[in-house]
C-alpha cells in the first residue's frame, strides 16, 4: 500500500504537477490512503478536501446515495456516531491512474442509528467485507462506491482476517 502522507495538504500539493504514468498511479493511491487516514471525527474537514465538489459517495447494498461534499461530510458523521469500536483490517489495494480499488474487512457494534437502510439493530456486532471503487477526477475523489457485505461478527473483537 502507498505511504501515508502527513495530512491532506502534503497530497495535494502534488495535484497539478506532471507526472509520469506512474507517478499519477502513485498520486491516485496516495489519496485514497489519506482519505482512509482521515476520515475520522477529528479529521473529516481535511478529508473532505480530498473530495471534487460534485463527488457522490454511495452503497449499493443498503440503497443510499449522497451527493456533494456537505451531504458526504453529514453521511460520514452519521457513520462515526452510530459505530462503536470500528477496526479496519485491510487486504489489498490496487489502482490505475483514475480508479482505486481498496479491499478490507471492517468490524463495529451497531450503537446508533447513523448507519442509514443498516440492516442490523442496535446492539448488533458487524463483521463487514468492503470493497470501495474511488474514481478520480482532476486530482479528487469525484465517486466512491462502498460494496458492503454484512454480517453478524460470531467473534466480537477477533480479526476477520485469523478466522
Amino acid at each position: 500500500m502507498a505511504t501515508t502522507i502527513a495530512n491532506s495538504a502534503d497530497v495535494l500539493d502534488r495535484r497539478f504537477l506532471n507526472k509520469t504514468p506512474q507517478e499519477e498511479i502513485e498520486y491516485a493511491l496516495d489519496l485514497v490512503e489519506q482519505h482512509f487516514h482521515e476520515e475520522n471525527p477529528s479529521q473529516i474537514d481535511a478529508c473532505m478536501r480530498l473530495y471534487s465538489d460534485d463527488a457522490i459517495w454511495d452503497a449499493p447494498a443498503r440503497g443510499v446515495s449522497y451527493k456533494g461534499k456537505e451531504q458526504i461530510r453529514k453521511n460520514y458523521l452519521g457513520v462515526f456516531e452510530a459505530a462503536e469500536g470500528i477496526q479496519f483490517f485491510p487486504i489489498d489495494r490496487f489502482g490505475t491512474a483514475d480508479r482505486v480499488v481498496d479491499d478490507m474487512w471492517v468490524t463495529f457494534k451497531v450503537r446508533g442509528p447513523g448507519f442509514e437502510n443498516c440492516p442490523y439493530p442496535v446492539g448488533t456486532h458487524v463483521k463487514m467485507r468492503l470493497v470501495h471503487i474511488f474514481h478520480i477526477r482532476d486530482g479528487l475523489i469525484s465517486r466512491e462506491g462502498g460494496y458492503e457485505s454484512w454480517a453478524i461478527d460470531p467473534r466480537p473483537g477477533v480479526s476477520p482476517l485469523d478466522y
